[in-house]
């Protein structure tokens, strides 16, 4: 277990070292800086586990997944772990921000990033050296990289004016500690077979990371880099001809900004329609409800024991995931469908009626099984942006043909 330890530091040195690669170039953040930020993180997190582990044993709350103990799980993840982690991350770059070190939104998020993957390094290490389990480092490498995003998340409210600051780091932090918080209770409050929960949470966050570099550097390329390792082969592979051709017709287009996003949803020729929303939530619940039922058949025919679906189960992640992907297709398809039958000329109806038939499934998942209540969260951001992408695709045809 003592090698498998070893994956999570180099895995938050690699982060550590992508994030000043592509964001400290930009925003001219010194390399000593960056290190002495990485350091402190690290130094502050033997105190806050020490502190953690005390409220823990005093509330007789506990992080692991134990029979019947699913909503002491969460409240420890969401109201001990969290908040004290987010809150020495604060405390650390605050005398950072006090004598003016980050004079750009870039490069609070970059110091947020560093302290917080410092403090993921010793957290992720200790969490594997004591752990029996090997599964147990792919959800910590899952949540160092999320406590590096969350951080993110209010780091940038320390790059910006005073005013900005005040009206928005409290909602920034907050949004970031629910979201390190539920992370958290889906990688240690439940077993293997949840782990593939992750995998949406971390492509929502890939394209937010995606769309911060290009706000940085502009909309010229993307940001991803294996995209680019991906672009360097085939112009290795197809000599000088190949990369004139990639330069020309690019085989992997942009991915949508933060700033064509919020174009998207803005109407340009009428108000909303309230009734297209209502009809829109219908079609995401009853396309949802044919999804499953395919699902079941086709697992059926495969030999796929839906009965075998437990949390504590890495062989439930098979039957599983054909159940995700289906349900996510049937946002994908039932954002295309309610765009082109509104004749809507922004996705804001069939965005919002996504977003409610979401809030639908939820509660009523909560209401009937705790563990698929917390696969409906999981799966929400992805869920959101393939009905999103679906209605943006009925717009385009519907603009190519008029």
């Amino acid at each position: 277990m003592s090698l498998l330890a070893l994956i999570v530091p180099l895995w938050a040195v690699g982060l550590a070292l992508l994030a000043m690669r592509r964001v400290g170039s930009l925003v001219h953040f010194p390399r000593p800086r960056a290190i002495g930020l990485v350091l402190a993180g690290m130094v502050v997190a033997a105190p806050t586990l020490l502190l953690e582990s005390w409220l823990l044993a005093t509330l007789e709350w506990s992080e692991a997944a134990l029979p019947g103990g699913r909503a002491g799980s969460l409240a420890a993840a969401c109201l001990v772990v969290a908040p004290l982690e987010q809150l020495s991350l604060v405390l650390v770059l605050w005398p950072l921000y006090r004598v003016r070190g980050l004079p750009r939104f870039g490069s609070g998020v970059l110091g947020a990033v560093l302290v917080a993957l410092g403090f993921g390094l010793v957290d992720g290490t200790f969490t594997v050296a004591t752990s029996g389990r090997g599964w147990e480092v792919v959800a910590t490498c899952a949540l160092v990289a999320t406590s590096g995003f969350s951080a993110g998340l209010w780091g940038w409210t320390l790059g910006v004016s005073r005013h900005e600051r005040s009206r928005w780091l409290p909602v920034a932090w907050l949004s970031a500690t629910l979201l390190r918080g539920f992370v958290e209770h889906l990688a240690h409050g439940h077993g293997p077979g949840l782990l593939i929960t992750l995998v949406p949470l971390g492509l929502a966050a890939v394209w937010a990371a995606r769309s911060f570099l290009t706000k940085l550097e502009g909309p010229r390329e993307s940001m991803l880099p294996g995209v680019e390792l991906l672009r360097e082969l085939g112009e290795l592979a197809g000599g000088p001809e190949s990369s004139a051709r990639h330069s020309r017709h690019s085989m992997l287009p942009e991915a949508p900004s933060f700033d064509q996003v919020r174009a998207a949803w803005q109407h340009k020729h009428r108000p909303a329609l309230l009734h297209w929303i209502v009809l829109g939530a219908a079609v995401c619940f009853g396309a949802t409800l044919l999804a499953l039922a395919g699902a079941v058949a086709l697992a059926n025919g495969l030999g796929l024991d839906l009965s075998r679906i437990d949390d504590t189960d890495v062989g439930a992640m098979a039957p599983l995931s054909l159940l995700v992907v289906a349900v996510l297709l049937a946002f994908l398809a039932a954002g295309y469908l309610v765009s082109r039958a509104s004749a809507a000329d922004s996705v804001f109806e069939p965005g919002m009626g996504a977003l409610v038939a979401i809030v639908f499934l939820s509660v009523l998942l909560w209401m009937s099984e705790p563990v698929a209540g917390v696969l409906s969260l999981a799966l929400a951001p992805l869920a959101f942006g393939l009905a999103c992408a679906g209605a943006w695709l009925g717009l385009e045809r519907a603009r190519s043909r008029g």
